[in-house]
């Protein structure tokens, strides 16, 4: 119902989930390395701006404020691809199959740039494809998005649920990892 406070939660909680996030992902408290690793909450903040610049913005505006987001995500978790992904979800929420077609562009090109990188590091090749077969089970969310009728859903919950859940999982999960 009201954008400033939906970018406001989703803020809120993207710093909330900034130390479990680093603890999560290197073991320890962020340090000059991981000082700019941002979490998903972060992503999905930037994501919900450029859904709000693809509606209001026109031509050159519009692209400009998305590259920027796009420049910005760089420092979060999924770089680049939850943008387009969200972009492509909005755009054709209307045409499934061009949304599947889009969707696929999407992840191969992310399996390319990352696979590039991969290789450039000096990973084998089934230690390339190791890291990068997750990325193909994001095409097990297509039958879910199929059967969504644009009604919003029975509240399980709250709302607050949600935004808890992340930075409450992962402060469990590297406390987990601290205790072993």
């Amino acid at each position: 119902r009201s954008f400033p406070r939906y970018l406001g939660r989703m803020a809120v909680f993207a710093v909330l989930s900034y130390l479990p996030f680093i603890y999560f992902l290197t073991g320890s408290l962020p340090d000059g390395n991981s000082f700019l690793s941002l979490n998903m909450l972060y992503t999905l903040t930037l994501c919900l701006l450029a859904l709000r610049v693809d509606e209001r913005l026109k031509g050159t505006d519009r692209n400009f404020a998305l590259a920027l987001l796009g420049l910005l995500s760089l420092f979060g978790d999924w770089p680049v691809v939850a943008l387009l992904y969200t972009l492509n979800f909005a755009r054709n929420r209307r045409d499934f199959s061009r949304m599947v077609r889009n969707f696929a562009w999407i992840t191969g090109g992310f399996v390319l740039v990352f696979g590039y990188q991969y290789w450039q590091m000096g990973m084998e090749p089934m230690e390339i494809w190791g890291n990068l077969a997750f990325q193909f089970g994001t095409f097990l969310a297509l039958p879910f998005i199929r059967l969504y009728n644009g009604q919003k859903g029975r509240n399980i919950g709250g709302k607050w649920l949600f935004y808890f859940f992340y930075p409450v999982h992962l402060t469990l999960l590297a406390l987990l990892h601290w205790g072993i």
